[in-house]
């Protein structure tokens, strides 16, 4: 960020700028404001050089990655406001210097490194932390409670314009708020960097793209009898006990209907799992994650990933079998946005641009599933019903489909994306070109076999 160009450009703006009464409507472009007891019009040349001030300050890839332009804009506009209620044009100039250095230490103070407990509902793990790329799961004992209170204590205690006694009250209360949010819970442990807003909305992303790849390796019984569903709190139906009460018109019969909607059982990190985990690409795909810069294939892998973990987040209706009308029953919608959430990521990884879908989903997905020419006949088949059904959802609106369907869709995507990472290095695909060129070339190798 250039400070001398800032300084350079609020010269120019304060040394001309007129304060108005009214917000004139024939102007093409302004900025009208009422800040600081005085109202201030930037038109014209005026205006044109308050939003190159933005562009300067945002040139700051720091600045643009913690801070929304309307802020800066306004913040902008407070200062312009206190340089113009002096008069003498001297005084301005120095106050101009003084408010630009202010400003910017501001902005710099603003960014800081940050960790952040974020509870996750429906893991379970069998020791008391996990490390997952740049995250740690951990289970929230007594033991780590306490010397988190001990460390907010202190930042309470250090608080200077509280009293002793109300210092006290304020790190009692938020000792018990901390047991009572996070004892006995899994919580992912992220550090990233910003403004607090900033910092933890990258920290939440973070949490969610690792537990997406989580979702990836997971049994085909989780979502449909087990119902393991888990994410970031508040994220996810979490488990409760629902009453429903039904009564006979003749007013003969009173029923009461008691059942559990959530999540059933726990998503467990266990050792037997992150062994099956590895075997099956984790560590490969880890390591994709791990980069400092995604190419367009890591980013097509992670589109899949990311499609993949939102088909596992809806739950499943208990009828096998969902036809009729659609507006009738929610759960049936449910059916149908699973199984278009996971045609998705057979999409966003076997389509390059306007081609046919159809007959490049069989294809290509059979030669990622099978690399024995002779034996891709009944996985393409399947395929080609599955987007059949697809196309009924999409341009007919029909809605009929089983769980078998959804199941097997389940079992093609998850294969499908796990097969592209496992075998990545290995057939050299490094690019999306790259994998459009491997695509081409098993489509030949096959024709050359009729």
């Amino acid at each position: 960020m250039n400070k001398s160009k800032i300084i350079a450009g609020l010269e120019r703006i304060c040394s001309t700028s007129k304060k108005s009464q009214k917000k004139p409507e024939e102007f093409e472009s302004y900025s009208w404001w009422n800040k600081e007891g005085i109202s201030v019009l930037l038109s014209g040349e005026e205006y044109k050089e308050f939003q190159k001030i933005i562009n300067i300050i945002f040139s700051s890839v720091e600045i643009k990655n913690n801070f929304q332009r309307k802020d800066i804009e306004n913040s902008l506009k407070e200062l312009i406001s206190r340089i113009l209620k002096n008069k003498s044009e001297d005084v301005r100039k120095k106050k101009i210097k003084k408010e630009v250095n202010n400003f910017v230490k501001g902005l710099q103070g603003d960014i800081n490194d940050w960790i952040f407990l974020i509870p996750i509902e429906n893991l379970y793990l069998d020791k008391h932390s996990i490390n997952v790329g740049n995250i740690v799961f951990q289970r929230m004992t007594k033991n780590k409670i306490t010397k988190l209170q001990e460390k907010n204590k202190k930042i309470i205690l250090s608080v200077k314009n509280l009293g002793e006694k109300a210092k006290k009250d304020f790190a009692d209360n938020e000792k018990k708020r901390m047991e009572n949010f996070f004892l006995g819970k899994t919580c992912a442990r992220v550090e990233s960097s910003g403004t607090f807003s900033t910092a933890k909305y990258i920290a939440m992303q973070k949490t969610n793209a690792i537990l997406s790849i989580l979702k990836l390796f997971t049994g085909s019984s989780e979502t449909y009898s087990s119902k393991k569903y888990f994410g970031i709190e508040g994220e996810i139906i979490s488990i409760k006990n629902r009453m429903i009460y039904g009564f006979r018109k003749d007013w003969q019969n009173a029923t009461p209907s008691y059942e559990k909607v959530g999540y059933l059982f726990d998503f467990d990190l266990s050792k037997e799992r992150r062994k099956i985990m590895n075997s099956n690409g984790f560590r490969k795909i880890m390591n994709i994650y791990n980069k400092n810069e995604w190419n367009d294939l890591d980013e097509r892998i992670f589109n899949a990933v990311y499609w993949f973990s939102k088909a596992y987040d809806i739950p499943i209706v208990k009828k096998d079998k969902i036809e009729g009308r659609g507006q009738l029953e929610s759960n049936q919608f449910n059916f149908s946005d699973k199984f278009l959430k996971l045609m998705i990521v057979l999409e966003s990884l076997l389509i390059f641009g306007r081609e046919s879908k159809t007959r490049n989903i069989k294809n290509r997905g059979s030669y990622l599933l099978e690399g024995d020419p002779t034996k891709r006949a009944s996985i393409k088949k399947q395929l080609g019903y599955l987007y059949e059904l697809r196309s009924d959802i999409v341009h007919e609106g029909s809605i009929k489909l089983s769980i078998k369907d959804i199941k097997l869709l389940n079992l093609y995507a998850q294969s499908i994306i796990i097969s592209l990472i496992k075998n990545k290095a290995k057939w050299k695909l490094n690019t999306k070109r790259d994998l459009y060129i491997w695509f081409e070339k098993q489509r030949l190798d096959e024709e050359k076999l009729r």
